[in-house]
């Protein structure tokens, strides 16, 4: 049995690679994996990296969601369901894993980063200011 600070130390290791080294990533929870820790932040982690490292859409976001079925719905985990389905552009779909993640923390950064990243913003409400509708009518001849 897997001493839940050793969980804690493998997603640390993996997590702190995952943007500078990708693949070193990958081989560290698909390690974590294959040890069948039962963990649902493995399986996301992996999840993420399988459809990064190696294209396995398919595999990559069942493992993504399989965690959030098991209960595990936190921001890291709904931020790598996102990033997964960005790969897979599926845009709406990473939109509203953002959204549910944004609610569990609104002020994450990992959160922005990826709202960033597809190119949208939190929406902001200003009282007394609505959104003015531009539209180009006419052609330029």
């Amino acid at each position: 049995m897997v001493q839940r600070g050793e969980v804690d130390r493998i997603i640390d290791d993996g997590r702190s690679l995952l943007d500078l080294d990708p693949r070193a990533a990958h081989d560290i929870f698909e390690k974590a994996w294959r040890r069948n820790l039962n963990d649902p932040r493995v399986l996301s982690n992996y999840g993420l990296t399988l459809v990064l490292v190696e294209g396995d859409r398919q595999r990559g976001i069942r493992f993504c969601r399989g965690s959030l079925r098991r209960g595990m719905q936190t921001t890291e985990t709904l931020v790598n369901l996102a990033r997964a389905l960005v790969v897979t552009r599926n845009k709406e779909q990473a939109v509203r894993a953002l959204r549910k993640a944004m609610e569990l923390s609104p002020d994450d950064p990992r959160v922005v980063t990826e709202f960033a990243v597809l190119g949208l913003r939190r929406r902001r409400r200003f009282p007394g200011c609505r959104a003015s509708s531009s539209s180009t009518s006419g052609s330029a001849s």
